[in-house]
């Protein structure tokens, strides 16, 4: 079994631990980012982390990486999906989605 693999395995491990963990999913995100060349499999991870997290008051991390990395990709839908459900579910810097 590879570093990565196991990697993972401490991550799926850790998620399913501290589920609404903003931090732990937005660690694993940033993992993945660093790590998968897959598009598709990044994004659903976001998916599954902001299931769980999403509507945290404090889950702006999260989402401000999830931005960062659509707009990397320029996924121009996507980033307007993402703001649509932002203000679906208001968090602690709502107001900086606004100002740019």
């Amino acid at each position: 079994m590879g570093s990565t693999d196991k990697d993972i395995k401490v991550y799926e491990w850790a998620v399913q631990k501290v589920t609404y963990s903003v931090d732990m999913w937005l660690h694993y995100c940033v993992f993945a980012i660093n790590t998968y060349g897959d598009l598709d499999t990044i994004k659903r991870l976001f998916g599954r982390g902001l299931v769980y997290v999403g509507s945290d008051f404090l889950s702006y991390t999260m989402w401000d990486k999830y931005i960062e990395y659509e707009y990397t990709h320029q996924e121009w839908s996507r980033l307007a999906m993402i703001y649509t459900r932002i203000l679906e579910n208001p968090n602690q810097q709502l107001d900086s989605y606004f100002t740019g």
